[in-house]
């Protein structure tokens, strides 16, 4: 976890003329202070010149960073920013090579450039650390149509804090305006583009050893196939993705409401075209005016914001998930939540009736949950894991019934990303009663998976679908049980 880093991935994307994103807030204000502090004090600067900039610079990667800013670059931050990354540009698993500080002093200038240099780089984030700037200090960002420095798109402020996220390209013209009488710093993050595995490759790597059930990458895979199946079966593109035109494609897209939950749409109900859906599966959707009332995107934000607190499991959820549709609940002590296989990257759930932290943990569950459903039917349609003439009916510990192979399959994997949920969150400083809650949930879908010790073995798996089950008793439980 990185306590200090704050959360940009709600902010919009800008697409032209080259993809980038801006955040007001990158670091809490204490935080960002004491980076300023220190790169006023410190001496580790190395000046550098090229035919179109000179500035001080040095890397984060080579160097003894002090103890109370080594957050900057420990693990957890770099993981959780090569996921939002990779998430807000929609692309494919990313890997930081870079992190530097620049400094521009009185009369420097960064000329026009796109930072362009083949597969080598693809993104990257800067952070301005400038605290007490003004406009007259100048040093803007400035964004360009074209290769041409009157050819203006946008200037950037380079306020404190705040933060430009970019696409690197041919087109990512950019420049910085000539600083006066200031000391503008600047951190960058860089990152390229992870060689790219064939999906069956990735699979076959994700099956090779326990694992975490919610991996970022393999997701994103998944997610890009399952839109191309999409659009390849029912015409639907991303753009015009939603629930109904899943099921009934039309060249709209989804009605709803951003509720500051990453690239995530609360959706509003389609009555008049999903009536006969919402009977056959027994949901009530809750109209917009409800969703107002009831405070629907508040729940949601503060459940997104719980499992934000686990980076993987993020950013697996970004990218599954495009739309959540809120449905009533029949009481308060239960929770509604769904998923169906046809309608690829939208979840059901109900959001409960306060606001506590455990009603949030409830619907963080939820959503974790159905999303999990999601995966693994996209899993399912890349490589086969139950024999083509299941029959097998097996005990269910969530149900208390027998069910079907693939039910049993998909609750065992839903249940370990769950578990592995409320396991990360603990370490977090949760209050006295969402630690409890939260360790109550794992001791007991602990328990549940642990009486599945014999499932790797069943006739009606196949080969793949016995080494996941294998791994996901051994990553989540300890237990392995398959026969070679």
């Amino acid at each position: 976890m990185s306590p200090h880093l704050l959360d940009f991935t709600a902010c919009p994307l800008t697409k032209q003329p080259f993809p980038y994103f801006c955040t007001p807030a990158m670091f809490t204000p204490e935080f960002e202070h004491e980076v300023r502090a220190w790169l006023e004090e410190t001496q580790t600067w190395e000046f550098t010149r090229t035919d179109f900039y000179e500035q001080y610079e040095f890397s984060l990667l080579h160097l003894d960073v002090p103890p109370q800013l080594r957050e900057l670059i420990s693990p957890a931050t770099i993981c959780k920013l090569e996921a939002d990354m990779a998430a807000m540009f929609q692309t494919e698993s990313l890997e930081l090579v870079g992190a530097t500080i620049h400094k521009l002093t009185d009369g420097q200038r960064i000329g026009v450039h796109n930072d362009f240099i083949e597969d080598a780089e693809s993104h990257r984030l800067i952070i301005q650390i400038n605290e007490g700037w003004t406009p007259a200090h100048g040093g803007y960002l400035m964004l360009f149509n074209s290769a041409s420095a009157q050819d203006v798109h946008q200037l950037v402020l380079p306020a404190s804090n705040s933060a430009f996220g970019f696409e690197i390209s041919p087109a990512s013209y950019h420049a910085v305006s000539t600083v006066r009488d200031f000391a503008r710093y600047t951190l960058v993050y860089t990152f390229k583009q992870r060689a790219k595995q064939h999906l069956a490759e990735q699979f076959t790597a994700y099956l090779a050893s326990p694992f975490a059930v919610c991996d970022a990458e393999l997701s994103v895979a998944l997610a890009k196939s399952g839109q191309q199946r999409l659009c390849d079966t029912t015409g639907v593109t991303e753009e015009h993705y939603s629930i109904a035109n899943c099921l009934y494609p039309t060249t709209t897209g989804a009605k709803g409401f951003a509720a500051g939950i990453d690239l995530t749409l609360v959706e509003v109900p389609e009555l008049d075209r999903l009536a006969s859906f919402y009977k056959e599966h027994d949901l009530e959707p809750i109209s917009y005016d409800e969703l107002i009332t009831n405070r629907a995107g508040e729940k949601l934000h503060a459940a997104w914001q719980l499992l934000a607190r686990a980076p993987t499991i993020h950013a697996c959820m970004q990218a599954l998930v495009k739309t959540i549709q809120v449905v009533r609940s029949p009481d308060p002590e239960i929770d509604v939540s769904y998923s169906h296989p046809d309608i690829p990257f939208s979840v059901f759930v109900s959001v409960g009736e306060d606001t506590s932290l455990i009603s949030s943990l409830r619907v963080a569950e939820s959503l974790l949950h159905e999303a999990m459903h999601l995966k693994l039917t996209l899993l399912e349609q890349e490589v086969e894991m139950i024999q083509p003439d299941s029959q097998g009916m097996y005990y269910s510990p969530w149900r208390d019934e027998k069910r079907p192979v693939r039910g049993v399959l998909h609750g065992m994997f839903v249940f370990a990303a769950v578990r592995e949920f409320y396991q990360t969150i603990q370490r977090y400083g949760l209050p006295e009663l969402g630690q409890d809650f939260s360790a109550s949930r794992e001791k007991a879908i602990s328990e549940e998976l642990g009486s599945l010790a014999y499932f790797p073995n069943v006739p009606d798996l196949t080969e793949a679908g016995s080494l996941l089950v294998n791994n996901l008793l051994m990553s989540a439980v300890g237990v392995k049980n398959l026969v070679p």
